[in-house]
């Protein structure tokens, strides 16, 4: 899993946050298990993974359970650019 697929993914694949959240944590898993605790990119997956969990997830899920279903798209396209900005 990497951003490109949750990107595309976004636009007709996602019916749940559940589905986003899942494919989010697989990334950063992924990053975790393949690559050694000291580079740069198991630091960048962990950072992210707890970013989110920890901040977006939390404080969204009553919210998105009303906006998935009328204007998901968007509102997963504004998680994807803050993910993208961490």
């Amino acid at each position: 899993m990497d951003l490109s697929t949750i990107k595309t993914k976004i636009i007709d694949e996602y019916r749940t946050l559940g589905d986003f959240k899942s494919d989010v944590k697989l990334m950063c898993d992924n990053a975790m298990k393949y690559n050694r605790p000291e580079t740069i990119y198991y630091k960048t997956a962990n950072k992210l993974w707890h970013y989110t969990k920890n901040k977006l997830f939390k404080n969204i899920n009553g919210f998105c359970l009303w906006v998935v279903g009328s204007q998901g798209i968007v509102f997963c396209l504004f998680i994807l650019f803050i993910l993208t900005k961490v």
